[in-house]
């Protein structure tokens, strides 16, 4: 059984999924926003947030981005649409599971999902320099920036 539990934990570490399917409209007045799901009890959590997060928010682009969290309370209860914020609901029936895997971010750009990532190393690796190209562009008056992350499964 733990055995299973970890190769599921280690498959979902790395799944990332574009949201949306064409190039990304980004203007000089978009907003950026993560809406960022954790558990009280996740210690992969709450590393991302005293490390990477912290270390995220003092560079210049975090200044551009808004955190939103949405704590399931424990890893033994699974996600549900009433732990997102009533603006965001729309997004839980997007993926009802998504987020029974934390630590996990939707990256949004206008209150639309681009991207949705499980896992410490897809925060470094993909999230993270999506949130600097979306700002860079944000910042340079605004224009395309190719749609990021890999066609849904």
């Amino acid at each position: 059984m733990m055995a299973l539990r970890l190769l599921l934990a280690a498959g979902a570490l790395g799944w990332i999924t574009s949201a949306h399917a064409g190039d990304l409209d980004v203007k000089p007045d978009s907003r950026i926003e993560i809406l960022y799901l954790s558990a009280n009890d996740c210690r992969y959590c709450r590393s991302w947030q005293l490390f990477t997060w912290k270390r995220f928010s003092q560079t210049p682009e975090a200044q551009y981005v808004r955190l939103i969290k949405v704590d399931r309370g424990s890893l033994r209860f699974s996600v549900s649409e009433n732990d997102y914020p009533k603006e965001y609901r729309h997004l839980y029936q997007k993926a009802p599971g998504f987020g029974n895997t934390v630590p996990a971010w939707w990256v949004l750009l206008d209150g639309q999902p681009i991207m949705r990532s499980v896992g410490g190393s897809d925060w470094d690796s993909r999230v993270e320099p999506t949130l600097v190209q979306l700002v860079t562009k944000k910042l340079a008056g605004g224009g395309t920036l190719s749609s990021v992350g890999s066609p849904t499964p």
